[in-house]
């Protein structure tokens, strides 16, 4: 299965629209709505978010591979903008989203299933590990 930005893209929107829900609430995620969260990829592969989307217009500013995204990255600057506390707030979430372009992985669950099948089939004797897919708790 390939990247599919869009569907990535999608997924994050649902994600950061159920976090921003449960801000306003101030209350625990559901069940349900942790496997919305569990879905959220980050936005490493999505310089989409780079571009500009505040004028319809600004879709001529995209590149042809990527005016697909256009309007879902329109729509989540929105969502953030309509659905954030604050204005201050939805600034910061949708700059910080800008920054992590470039600092932002995702690492496929095929990927880590194929590492912990190879780490549990030899066993090795792990004293140290440092893993920059933890943060989204892959091997724990």
């Amino acid at each position: 299965m390939a990247y599919n930005k869009k569907e990535v893209l999608q997924a994050n929107t649902e994600a950061i629209r159920v976090v921003l829900r449960l801000e306003k609430e101030r209350r625990e995620a559901t069940e349900a709505e942790k496997s919305i969260l569990q879905n959220y990829q980050g936005f490493g592969g999505l310089k989409c978010v780079l571009n500009r989307t505040d004028n319809p217009n600004d879709i001529r500013y995209w590149s042809k591979s990527e005016q697909n995204l256009f309007e879902p990255t329109q729509q989540l600057k929105q969502m953030i903008y309509r659905e954030a506390v604050d204005a201050n707030t939805a600034k910061r979430y949708w700059e910080s989203i800008k920054a992590s372009v470039l600092t932002s992985f995702y690492t496929d669950t095929r990927i880590v299933s194929a590492i912990s099948d190879a780490l549990a089939s030899t066993n090795p004797l792990i004293r140290r590990c440092l893993d920059p897919s933890m943060g989204m708790g892959a091997h724990i």
